[in-house]
């Protein structure tokens, strides 16, 4: 009889031990880890995270790499950005299924498009801006969205939309700005599914028109015009003298004129 007791006293032990086995954390040490280029360099520095979470958000160090630790099973979205000296970026979101610790060594983000500085041709009505940017070569293209914004903090929520194309060889667009104005721009490059890049934030300033403007007699003057707006010119008379103003509008190639005291 005592054997027997023995007995099953270390069998209750051992049903025990493989109890406390079986509670482990079967989630913890699994990591997903990987390897960040954009084209053939690498990208340091890059926001990391899976489905948003800030427990899961790391940064690649100066090779490209990261780990991201006590991962849970399942399926996850690896979020992937990276802002460039110029203020470009670039984002990718990949989906992956964790079931163990997983290396990805292919993660490739979309080259931005870059905008040039916007060209400006002024004129005494009105200002035409061309803007002009570099053709996105990725697979997944979809479209080119312009956005404008009198201040620089400019993405698709704050942002003016302007212009779309579906073209991806179409890269330049005109748009107009009165004068007196400041105005910036970006090109969004989307996929069918997502935003994939941001070009660097491209800037136009155009000259003020002159209002109450002192003219000289005898003197031709250019002015800038709003459209809609009065422009009051003055000059120095004298007292019973008779003085003809002529004026020329460019754009309706007519001579006016007005006579007064």
């Amino acid at each position: 009889m005592p054997i027997k007791s023995s007995n099953f006293r270390v069998f209750v032990l051992l049903l025990s031990a493989i109890s406390l086995i079986q509670c482990q954390d079967p989630e913890q040490g699994i990591s997903v880890s990987g390897h960040v280029t954009n084209g053939a360099r690498p990208v340091s520095n890059a926001k990391i995270d899976l489905d948003g979470l800030v427990q899961y958000e790391v940064a690649t160090n100066e090779e490209g790499f990261f780990e991201i630790s006590d991962v849970t099973p399942g399926r996850h979205d690896l979020n992937i950005q990276t802002t460039f000296t110029n203020n470009s970026f670039s984002k990718k979101t990949e989906a992956i299924e964790v079931s163990q610790s997983i290396q990805l060594n292919n993660l490739v983000l979309p080259e931005p498009v870059q905008l040039t500085d916007p060209l400006i041709e002024q004129s005494l009505t009105e200002n035409k801006i061309t803007l002009r940017w570099t053709k996105y070569t990725g697979e997944d293209y979809r479209e080119y969205k312009i956005y404008q914004r009198p201040n620089p903090g400019l993405d698709e929520t704050t942002g003016e939309l302007i212009y779309v194309t579906t073209n991806p060889a179409d890269t330049s667009f005109i748009t107009k700005l009165p004068h007196s104005a400041e105005m910036y721009y970006r090109v969004f490059v989307l996929s069918e599914t997502s935003l994939l890049a941001g070009s660097n934030l491209g800037k136009a300033t155009t000259t003020g028109f002159v209002n109450d403007s002192v003219i000289e007699l005898g003197v031709e003057k250019a002015l800038f015009l709003n459209a809609g707006a009065d422009v009051w010119l003055s000059f120095d008379a004298l007292k019973g003298e008779i003085y003809k103003v002529a004026w020329f509008d460019s754009f309706l190639s007519e001579n006016y004129n007005m006579a007064g005291y």
